[in-house]
């Protein structure tokens, strides 16, 4: 069985949680912890460590996702989740990216629809296949 490993970094809030629970086959490990940096963000939870789900694409084929903590300050997390890692999936906030004037190949993914994310993440195996 071939196993590869995606990342899901991006800022906080921007949906890495959501996408990892959206494509699990299994019970995804998180490490969710009440936000205190209500300045920043709204939202009541946030990755301190990191998220790890499971996709089997096929017999085999399987993807391990790791989501990267959104905060500046668990920034000691990113090299460690992204050694080894197939391809990251940057998620940026829509309105975020609205701001730059870039030429930057997009996929307008809904992070909480499963076959969004999924579409995504076959494109990255398609082109480790090329």
């Amino acid at each position: 069985m071939q196993n590869y490993k995606i990342v899901f970094s991006g800022s906080m809030g921007a949906g890495k949680s959501r996408a990892i629970r959206a494509l699990s086959d299994t019970a995804v490990l998180s490490t969710e912890q009440l936000n205190t940096d209500l300045e920043r963000h709204s939202k009541a939870m946030t990755t301190v460590g990191m998220d790890y789900g499971q996709l089997t694409l096929s017999d085999d084929l399987s993807i391990g996702l790791y989501g990267t903590p959104g905060q500046e300050r668990f920034e000691f997390m990113w090299p460690i989740l992204l050694k080894g890692a197939l391809g990251v999936v940057i998620v940026i906030d829509h309105y975020i990216l609205a701001k730059y004037d870039k030429s930057i190949p997009m996929f307008p993914v809904d992070m909480r629809i499963r076959d969004d994310v999924l579409l995504l993440i076959e494109t990255i195996v398609a082109k480790l296949e090329c």
